[in-house]
Formats: structure tokens, C-alpha cells, sequence
């Protein structure tokens, strides 16, 4: 009884587990970026990237071709009619600047809003209101 009741359990912990690795696997998006961009303190060059959202709403990992990764949180949810038909990345630009501002993925209500970091606040301050540059989100 007792080894019967210890399968059931580790079945039940396995499926759990790899149901839930496959549900993140599908929160995996790819964007061709054609600028360089500011993301927190880094500056990503242009390029094809994944995104990927990770165990939380809040929390995504953006990668390039080469293996290089970069964990994102974005806290703060920003409600929109566009999230499930409009998959992107949303920048804010100023002049030659580009700054990643919002995600936005597929089958989600809500988008996701970045902190605001310190290039953006320089921005805002030096240029006074930016533009924002949308790009789409497609499935790799």
C-alpha cells in the first residue's frame, strides 16, 4: 500500500512538473529587432531574439542567437485591448535611442511594463516625450 501510494505521488509530481515545463514553452516568442536598444543597464544590438516569459507573468528572459541571455522583470501590468491580437515589444525612442518599455505576449490580457531605468529618465528629461516604436512578436 505504501509503495503504491509513493508512485502515485512521484506520477503525480512528474506530470506536474512537465506540464508545467511545457506551458512555459509555449510563452516563446522570437522578434527581429533592427536598432540597438537600452534594456535596464545593458545595450543589446540588433539582431533576432527570443523572448521568453518565464514561471511568473512578470519575469522574461530575452536571448540572442549566440547563447547570451538576459533575465527581465517587468512588475508592473499595464492593461490593453491589444495584448492577445498584437504580440510585441514596445521601445521607447528618442533620436538615435531606443529603450525597451513594455512586452506584450500572446494570450495574455495585459502587457508588462519595465521599470524605468536610468537612460530612459535621461531621456524623458533631455528630450521631454518620446516616441514609441512598436515590434511584432511572432512564434519561433
Amino acid at each position: 500500500m505504501k509503495r503504491t501510494l509513493n508512485r502515485i505521488m512521484l506520477a503525480t509530481t512528474l506530470s506536474a512538473l512537465f506540464g508545467s515545463v511545457s506551458l512555459m514553452a509555449q510563452n516563446r516568442e522570437t522578434a527581429e529587432i533592427p536598432f540597438d536598444y537600452h534594456v535596464s543597464t545593458k545595450v543589446l544590438p540588433a539582431g533576432k531574439y527570443m523572448v521568453e516569459q518565464l514561471s511568473t507573468p512578470t519575469l522574461f528572459r530575452i536571448s540572442d542567437n549566440r547563447g547570451h541571455s538576459l533575465f527581465v522583470s517587468a512588475p508592473c501590468p499595464k492593461a490593453g485591448k491589444l495584448g492577445t491580437d498584437n504580440p510585441r515589444l514596445a521601445f521607447l525612442h528618442s533620436a538615435d535611442d531606443y529603450v525597451l518599455s513594455e512586452i506584450w505576449m500572446p494570450g495574455g490580457v495585459d502587457g508588462a511594463t519595465l521599470r524605468q531605468s536610468d537612460i530612459e529618465r535621461q531621456l524623458t528629461r533631455k528630450i521631454g516625450v518620446a516616441s514609441v516604436v512598436n515590434v511584432a512578436l511572432g512564434t519561433h
